[in-house]
């Protein structure tokens, strides 16, 4: 928990639980695995043991910035800026092949499970909070946003600045 300037002036603050600023990060694969494995597994245990261990993620609601933290790092070491894209239908194929991530915020995983404990994955992946599925490439410079209601990739984030020796990490 803590807070954090954003480049563009906004007060980015964790303090706060629930909040819009805290993003939990689930790598694609292992959510379809528990899928097809355990479908009725809780929400509250998918988020405890399945979000991506040794990185956390904060986003400014303001300019759409993500800052990734490494866990052993006092200050982000990546900074994602949002850019608008209207990718051709080839490139979203391609697109679709990269590494698939989830991320929601805070307040988008906790609400659900506020009001019901036994919330399961499926109920939440049946009606998520927002329409978007990530993927980023190898080397974590591109993060595309592909929009499951129109099918299009809509935006994307940029890597803006790194700020330590992580070269070749990913997202």
């Amino acid at each position: 928990m803590g807070r954090l300037g954003c480049k563009c002036g906004r007060v980015l603050s964790t303090v706060d639980s629930p909040n819009d600023v805290g993003l939990m990060a689930f790598e694609g694969a292992k959510i379809k695995e528990l899928m097809v494995a355990s479908p009725d597994m809780l929400l509250t245990d998918v988020m405890l043991d399945h979000d991506i261990q040794g990185k956390s993620y904060w986003y400014c609601n303001d300019c759409g910035r993500v800052y990734a933290f490494r866990d052993d790092h006092q200050m982000y070491n990546r900074v994602y800026m949002r850019c608008d894209c209207d990718a051709k239908s080839d490139d979203v194929d391609d697109i679709l092949r990269l590494r698939e991530l989830y991320f929601y915020t805070d307040r988008q995983v906790e609400e659900p499970t506020e009001s019901d404990f036994g919330y399961t994955l499926k109920a939440f992946l049946d009606s998520p909070p927002h329409p978007y599925r990530f993927f980023s490439t190898p080397d974590g410079s591109k993060v595309y946003a592909f929009d499951t209601t129109s099918n299009s990739i809509t935006h994307y984030y940029a890597l803006e600045s790194e700020h330590d020796d992580e070269v070749s990490a990913e997202a």
